[in-house]
C-alpha cells in the first residue's frame, strides 16, 4: 500500500512539472502577436534597424551592442520586430527546462518525491509568473534572462563536477562569455568575470599546464570582446560615461555628504550643489529617497553636461571612490540587505505585477510613432492593438490568484529565512567538498546585487526582476539540503 501510494504521489507531481511546462507555453503564445516596446527601444532596437537601412552597427543611449545584435538575427531574417518575441518566449522555456535538468541532475535519486516537489515549486514561480511574460514579449534584454539563468545554472553545475581537459576549457569559455555578457543583459553584474577567473584557477581536475593554457585562452577571448565593445563605444558619449553618470545621480545625496569633507575641487562641488539644489523627496523612490531618473534623463542632466562639461561624471566617481569609498558600500550593503530580506518585511510581490495589454499597446503606440526607422505598417498595426477591444485584456495568467496565494505569498514570507539557509549549507559544503553549484550561484548572485546596490538602486524593479530567478534556485537548493539533513536526523533519531 505503501509503495502504491509513493508511486502514485510521483505520478502526480510529473504530471504538475508537465503541466506547469504546458501552462508556461499557453500563457506566452496565447499574446497577441505584436511585440510590446518601451522607452528604451532606440538603445536596443536602433542599432539594428540602422544596420539594416545602410549604416553602421553602433551602439546607441548606452545600450551596448550584444541585444542589438540578438536583435538584428531576430528581425533580418523576417523583417518582422515580432520574431523577437517568438525567440525570446522560446528560450525562455528552453531556461525552465535547462532549471528543471540541473535541478534532477543536482538533487539525484535519493529522495526523488522531495526533489519533484521543490523542482515543481521553482519552475512554476518562474514559468507562471507574469513578470517575465510580460518582458519576453517586450525588446529588450531582460526577456532573455530565464534562458541565460537556466543556461548559466547548467554551466556551473557542469563545472562543479570538475570535468577535466577540453569539456573544462569548454565551459571555462563559455562561462567567460556569459560573465562578459551577462552584464548587458544584467546590469550590474560585472564582478561575474572576476569569479569567474578565480574559479577557473581553482579547477582541482586540472594540471599547471592545461590551467596556464585556459586562463591565457580566456584573457583573449576578454581582451578580444573587450576591444570590440570599447571601439564601438567610442562612438556613443553616453556608452563612455554610462557607470560615472548613473552614479553621480543615484547618490547625488551621499556625495553630497562628501563634498562637505572637501574632497571635490571647486567645479566638482558647483556641480554636486546643483543637482542636489533641484532634488525633491519621492515616495516611489523608497530607498534612496528621490527620483534620481526624472534628473539623469531629463532637464537637470543637460543642464549639468552643458555646463560641466561630460567629464565631471568620471571625475567625481574616482574622487568618491579613492577619498571617501565607506559611505557609498555602506549604502550598498544597505541596499543588498534589503533585496534580500524586503519581500517579507514589506509584504511586496514585485514580480507577480498585472499587466493591462491594452496599455502595454497604448504606450507602444505613443512610442513607435516618434521611431523614424519603422514602417508606416507597423505604425498602423500599433494603433489598431491600442485601440482594440480584443486586445483588452490583463496579461497575467487567469491563474493569477491561486499562483498568488499558493506560490509566491508563501515564498516571499520564507524566502529570508531559507536565504540564510542556503548561506549556511553554500559554505558548509565549500568548506567539505570545495567548489559546489549552491556556493558559486550564491556568489555571483551576492556579489551581482552589491554591485547593483553600489553604482545604481533596486528602486528600479527591473533589477530585482533580473535578479528574481537565480535567488529563487538558490534558495530551492539550500531548502533541499535543509530538508534533507532533517529528514535524515529523524531518521537516526527514530533508530
Amino acid at each position: 500500500m505503501q509503495q502504491l501510494l509513493y508511486k502514485s504521489i510521483k505520478a502526480i507531481l510529473y504530471f504538475t512539472l508537465a503541466a506547469v511546462f504546458c501552462t508556461a507555453v499557453f500563457l506566452r503564445f496565447r499574446l497577441p502577436a505584436l511585440v510590446f516596446i518601451d522607452s528604451d527601444i532606440d538603445g536596443y532596437l536602433g542599432p539594428a534597424m540602422n544596420f539594416l537601412h545602410g549604416a553602421k552597427f553602433l551602439p546607441l543611449n548606452a545600450r551596448g551592442l550584444y541585444y542589438p545584435l540578438f536583435a538584428l538575427l531576430c528581425i533580418g531574417p523576417t523583417g518582422s520586430l515580432n520574431t523577437v518575441a517568438v525567440v525570446q518566449h522560446c528560450m525562455a522555456i528552453a531556461g525552465l527546462v535547462f532549471i528543471a535538468y540541473t535541478l534532477f541532475k543536482l538533487f539525484g535519486k535519493t529522495h526523488p518525491v522531495l526533489s519533484l516537489l521543490l523542482i515543481t515549486i521553482c519552475v512554476a514561480a518562474l514559468a507562471l509568473c507574469p513578470c517575465f511574460i510580460k518582458l519576453e514579449h517586450t525588446i529588450r534584454p531582460e526577456g532573455l534572462i530565464l534562458f541565460f539563468t537556466g543556461l548559466l545554472t547548467l554551466l556551473i553545475y557542469r563545472f562543479s563536477c570538475r570535468r577535466s581537459g577540453y569539456v573544462l576549457t569548454a565551459l571555462a569559455l563559455t562561462l567567460v562569455f556569459l560573465g562578459f555578457t551577462i552584464p548587458k543583459f544584467a546590469p550590474g553584474s560585472a564582478l561575474v568575470i572576476a569569479w569567474a577567473f578565480f574559479l577557473y584557477l581553482k579547477a582541482g581536475d586540472t594540471s599547471a599546464q592545461q590551467r596556464k593554457k585556459l586562463v591565457m585562452v580566456n584573457l583573449a577571448l576578454l581582451m578580444l570582446l573587450f576591444l570590440v565593445q570599447r571601439g564601438r563605444n567610442h562612438a556613443d558619449v553616453l556608452s563612455r560615461y554610462f557607470v560615472g553618470r548613473n552614479f553621480f545621480y543615484v547618490n547625488a545625496k551621499i556625495i553630497k555628504a562628501c563634498a562637505g569633507a572637501g574632497i571635490y575641487n571647486e567645479t566638482q562641488t558647483a556641480a554636486i550643489n546643483d543637482l542636489n539644489s533641484r532634488i525633491e523627496p519621492s515616495p516611489d523612490f523608497s530607498l534612496v529617497g528621490f527620483d534620481f531618473d526624472s534628473h539623469q534623463f531629463g532637464a537637470t542632466s543637460k543642464m549639468i553636461e552643458g555646463k560641466y562639461g561630460w567629464d565631471i561624471y568620471n571625475s567625481i566617481l574616482r574622487k568618491s571612490l579613492l577619498k571617501r569609498p565607506w559611505p557609498f558600500i555602506t549604502k550598498a550593503v544597505k541596499q543588498t540587505l534589503t533585496y534580500y530580506f524586503s519581500f517579507a518585511i514589506n509584504k511586496r510581490v514585485p514580480v507577480a505585477e498585472v499587466y493591462d495589454n491594452n496599455l502595454e499597446y497604448q504606450e507602444s503606440y505613443r512610442l513607435a510613432t516618434g521611431l523614424g526607422y519603422l514602417s508606416n505598417n507597423t505604425i498602423n498595426q500599433y494603433r489598431c492593438y491600442a485601440s482594440s477591444v480584443i486586445v483588452t485584456m490583463r496579461l497575467n495568467s487567469p491563474l493569477k490568484t491561486y499562483t498568488d496565494r499558493f506560490i509566491y505569498k508563501p515564498l516571499f514570507l520564507v524566502t529570508p529565512f531559507i536565504f540564510i539557509i542556503s548561506l549556511g549549507f553554500a559554505i558548509m559544503l565549500l568548506l567539505q567538498k570545495g567548489w559546489n553549484t549552491l556556493f558559486i550561484l550564491l556568489l555571483i548572485q551576492s556579489s551581482t546585487v552589491f554591485t547593483v546596490g553600489f553604482i545604481h538602486s533596486f528602486d528600479i524593479n527591473r533589477y530585482g526582476h533580473t535578479l528574481f530567478p537565480v535567488f529563487i534556485i538558490i534558495c530551492i537548493i539550500g531548502f533541499y539540503y535543509f530538508l534533507v539533513r532533517a529528514i535524515s536526523f529523524i531518521n537516526n533519531f527514530r533508530l
